[in-house]
């Protein structure tokens, strides 16, 4: 294994929100930044996963999410309260299955 380079325009060169940070570890440092307090969480996630993360960018990711989640019509979001439906905007949408990625259109 070597060292691996996107260009910029390349698709897994990009990820949600703008950030510079995977999806995934977005999802952890939401998850943290919402039960901790920023510091607190920075410094499990480093202790955890070995990653260096600043206490403002995971404050930063966490207030871009919860903005977003203001701006969200949840009367319109939840159909009889059982599933919840998002709109997309002609974006692709991959799924996850045992860790392997399938485009659905």
């Amino acid at each position: 294994m070597g060292y691996v380079c996107f260009h910029k325009s390349h698709p897994l060169a990009t990820a949600p929100g703008g950030f510079k940070i995977s999806p995934y570890l977005q999802e952890l440092l939401c998850k943290a930044g919402t039960r901790l307090t920023f510091e607190e969480a920075s410094e499990q996630v480093t202790e955890l996963k070995g990653v260096a993360v600043n206490a403002k960018q995971i404050e930063r990711l966490c207030h871009h999410y919860g903005e977003l989640l203001g701006q969200v019509d949840w009367k319109q979001a939840y159909n009889e309260a059982t599933q919840l439906r998002l709109p997309l905007k002609d974006q692709v949408t991959y799924a996850m299955m045992d860790g392997s990625m399938i485009l659905t259109r």
